[in-house]
């Protein structure tokens, strides 16, 4: 039987995929070789051979989600001179320091980037998981979450 985090790599996976495929037709699209990527791309193929309907559901899910980011995200549709546009997998050790996203989307070029954090069999919107532990303003934009919000 399939673990939990056997369908989260899958679906990590697919998502990637959906973001590529929906971007490449107009952009170039460049996929980053990882251990995180090998290990996703595994399960969706394993998964594809023992449960074609799940992958159905998880490519389905990826690629409706990939609508709605690419909608709300200009530069995702828009690279201007910002090509190629990057795309990974984000390692375990990431979300462990406190980085949830599992996909990313880079443009190097301008020091652009957006995660997403791939979620499967939940009905409901997850919470950015935001801690007191973790100053994302800090790490986001290099000014402590202090700052952010003080008038000047």
């Amino acid at each position: 039987m399939a673990t939990q985090t056997q369908r989260g790599k899958a679906f990590e996976y697919a998502c990637l995929m959906a973001v590529g495929e929906s971007l490449s037709t107009y952009q170039d699209v460049r996929i980053i070789n990882s251990d995180a990527l090998t290990i996703a791309q595994r399960f969706h193929e394993e998964f594809q051979r023992s449960d074609p309907a799940l992958v159905n559901k998880l490519d389905s899910a990826a690629r409706a989600a990939t609508r709605i980011i690419c909608r709300l995200e200009p530069q995702l549709q828009n690279p201007g001179r910002n090509e190629p546009l990057y795309l990974s997998i984000q390692a375990d050790s990431q979300g462990r320091a406190g980085d949830v996203r599992d996909v990313l989307c880079i443009r190097q070029q301008n020091g652009w980037e957006i995660g997403i954090s791939c979620k499967h069999n939940h009905a409901a919107v997850k919470h950015s998981r935001l801690s007191y532990t973790i100053d994302f303003g800090d790490q986001w934009f290099g000014r402590p979450c202090s700052a952010l919000f003080l008038t000047p």
